[in-house]
């Protein structure tokens, strides 16, 4: 079993601008030379998601040096996948450049009431600024009606991998529609075209329960992946709420659940994470692993962070 050491709150969403007055929502690493700079999603008076970013110390990162307050990541054109949301998701630097992978929001006049795609970004001048890959790198397929989210893109050799949410179906809870879904993956050859191939990864244990945003890290000649589930009932702070899961991969092909060993249990009455935590992120830095993730209300208070406690 892990055990994670919660270091708190890094960043809380406040006064980063007018066009984000509420969470930092899906936190995503990037380790860079002299820092360690942390992508993530704030949401609008409208509730829509836009990204931007905060640099945080290597050697400490809950010390926050730097936060942009600007969007980099905007949101699409009338019609576009990405119009009513943008949230990154996985960031992989590559021959000179940073590729920001994202889940993408739209709307739909329908029970089901949002469709989501999969993005892909790229900066050249260290991921500052990023120019959008022309429409969703993956999306709806024959075999895949629904609608895909939350890519987490990392490399085995040569070979691009991504781990990503796939939607299972949509079923009545009450008087609204509720998403189900589980994680699959896919392959590349360059990060950007996938294979049409796309086995699951990590099952759900039921038909009603939903999993999402998993990460992957290489420890010990094994793969490891932590990403959050929850139910389709009562999910809002509620018993069914977002909880941290965990699989574990000799080739990371082949995946087994086990989320007994995931190793971060929920705070105490009254902490940030008492009810629920999200959208996990693990990450080495310096010979340190960290977790950064999301509390209550899916990340309305900011996220947080944790540190890999080895014995």
């Amino acid at each position: 079993m892990f055990k994670w050491g919660k270091k708190g709150i890094v960043l809380a969403p406040d006064d980063i601008g007018d066009w984000a007055i509420s969470h930092a929502q899906v936190p995503v690493p990037l380790l860079l030379e002299d820092r360690l700079r942390i992508f993530f999603a704030c949401r609008c008076s409208k509730g829509l998601s836009r990204t931007t970013y905060a640099d945080v110390k290597r050697e400490d990162p809950t010390e926050v040096i730097y936060v942009h307050n600007e969007p980099i990541l905007d949101l699409g054109r009338h019609g576009a996948f990405d119009e009513f949301g943008i949230m990154p998701s996985g960031v992989i630097a590559t021959e000179g450049k940073i590729y920001l992978y994202y889940g993408a929001w739209s709307r739909l006049n329908s029970e089901a009431a949002f469709h989501n795609g999969c993005g892909l970004a790229i900066s050249s001048d260290g991921g500052k600024t990023f120019r959008k890959f022309v429409g969703p790198i993956f999306s709806r397929t024959h075999d895949e009606e629904l609608w895909s989210s939350s890519p987490f893109v990392y490399k085995v050799g040569d070979e691009w991998r991504c781990l990503y949410t796939h939607a299972t179906d949509w079923v009545q809870v009450g008087d609204k529609f509720e998403s189900t879904y589980h994680i699959k993956q896919v392959t590349s050859d360059d990060g950007i075209f996938w294979s049409r191939e796309r086995p699951v990864a990590i099952e759900q244990r039921s038909k009603n329960e939903a999993i999402t945003r998993a990460c992957a890290i290489k420890m010990d000649d094994c793969y490891h992946s932590w990403f959050s589930y929850r139910s389709i009932c009562d999910y809002r702070d509620g018993v069914g709420a977002y909880k941290i899961g965990y699989a574990k991969s000799r080739d990371g092909i082949e995946w087994k659940r086990d989320d007994c060993l995931a190793g971060l249990p929920l705070g105490e009455a009254g902490d940030f994470d008492d009810k629920m935590q999200a959208y996990p992120y693990v990450i080495f830095v310096d010979g340190r692993c960290y977790m950064f993730y999301n509390g209550n209300s899916f990340g309305e208070q900011g996220f947080a962070c944790a540190e890999l406690i080895t014995e």
